[in-house]
């Protein structure tokens, strides 16, 4: 199991909200053990909390982009052995 919790306000600059991001990733605790993040910006937050499976060294969220256009927070695995084909 891993947690993950946000954030996103237009109105407000989420990097206040900092606490309330920290606590919503605590009620996640129990969910992921092994390791949390966390990535702010003025109108969005992401947290991670994760239980380590698979991948233990590399599996730390968020995530982004190699251009760092984008940030990510996901459950599940990321299996780079699969291969999609677009015809």
């Amino acid at each position: 199991m891993c947690g993950i919790a946000g954030w996103l306000s237009f109105e407000e600059d989420v990097r206040e909200k900092r606490d309330a991001l920290e606590a919503m990733s605590g009620t996640l605790a129990n969910r992921g053990p092994d390791g949390r993040g966390m990535y702010i910006t003025p109108s969005a937050g992401l947290a991670h909390r994760r239980l380590a499976v698979v991948d233990i060294a590399g599996g730390r969220q968020p995530m982004r982009t190699p251009q760092v256009s984008a940030w990510l927070v996901m459950l599940g695995v990321w299996m780079e052995r699969f291969h999609v084909e677009l015809v």
